[in-house]
């Protein structure tokens, strides 16, 4: 695709984003690398404002330093230089090395280049064994719109969101490396299983999230195809809690999810909602640690409380 193709106008407030569940090689880099470029020309078919791809999807969930990116790595500049040649917002997951210290980590890239790196805080056991948590609660700007992330785990506790929409967030992408055997190991039970928290946490945070996982199989059928253990899945939720679009079906294969959000209604509710007008962030969280900014602060005095509804 040209790279002098504009990006889809936010001002007209819809904000279109397309989710990528692949399967990804673990510490086969260059294969991974080639398999976002194959994807993310596909999705531009559709012209996404946002394209995101799931948890570990450049490196694959490894333990290996030497299979794991600095921020420097060749293949995290290619993942930049796609986003600056296709004009588009993508974010990607990886494990990071970073001087010795290892993250499970969330690239955000956009029509300029990189905006930064969101670094998993939650981690579940198997990871804490490897990796260090994250510290921060970046919220990216990306031209006209606002994006947060919490990364699979991040994304089942309703503070993470909660901040991150406290801290300006409009959009919560949540990148998954999902397996999830008691729900059937396929696409509609990690829809299932997101479907149990994500619309109450969309509702009270007042905040869209666009979900996805890896996928366990490739897009089609293959002789002598490699399955590997997740489940696939993907799903946007609008800020009333209502799924907008899901990747389900009884099956574990790739895909790609294309959903509209209507970005214009979703900042009308904001603007009257009970978490700007009602809420204390100064009180319940620790602004030292950056959990809380002080324009949301200043927000609790405005109009009044009503939910977050269309």
């Amino acid at each position: 695709m040209s790279d002098k193709r504009p990006m889809r106008p936010i001002r007209r407030g819809t904000l279109r984003v397309a989710l990528v569940s692949m399967q990804f090689v673990p510490g086969d880099t260059a294969f991974n690398l080639a398999q976002h470029g194959h994807w993310l020309d596909r999705a531009m078919a559709h012209r996404p404002d946002f394209v995101g791809f799931p948890e570990f999807a450049l490196t694959g969930w490894i333990y290996e330093p030497g299979q794991m990116l600095s921020l420097r790595s060749p293949a995290l500049r290619e993942i930049d230089a796609l986003a600056r040649r296709h004009r588009v917002a993508l974010a990607t997951g990886f494990v990071e090395n970073r001087g010795g210290t290892f993250y499970n980590t969330c690239l955000v890239a956009g029509p300029r280049g990189r905006l930064g790196v969101m670094r998993k805080v939650n981690l579940i056991a198997p990871e804490a064994e490897h990796y260090a948590a994250g510290r921060g609660f970046p919220v990216f700007d990306l031209g006209g719109w606002r994006l947060g992330v919490a990364i699979c785990a991040d994304a089942t506790r309703y503070e993470m969101v909660h901040l991150l929409s406290l801290r300006g967030a409009e959009v919560i992408f949540a990148p998954h490396a999902s397996v999830l055997r008691p729900y059937g190991n396929r696409r509609d039970g990690w829809v299932r299983w997101r479907m149990e928290r994500w619309p109450l946490f969309a509702r009270d945070a007042c905040a869209a999230i666009a979900g996805v996982s890896c996928a366990g199989l490739p897009e089609r059928r293959r002789r002598g195809e490699t399955e590997h253990e997740y489940c696939g899945g993907a799903m946007v939720i609008d800020w009333t809690g209502e799924p907008v679009a899901a990747l389900a079906g009884r099956t574990k294969r790739e895909g790609l999810l294309v959903a509209d959000l209507d970005l214009a209604a979703l900042r009308a509710a904001r603007r009257r909602h009970a978490l700007t007008a009602e809420f204390r962030p100064e009180i319940v969280y620790n602004r030292r640690r950056g959990w809380a900014v002080g324009r949301a602060a200043k927000r609790v005095k405005s109009g009044p409380a009503r939910t977050c509804e269309k």
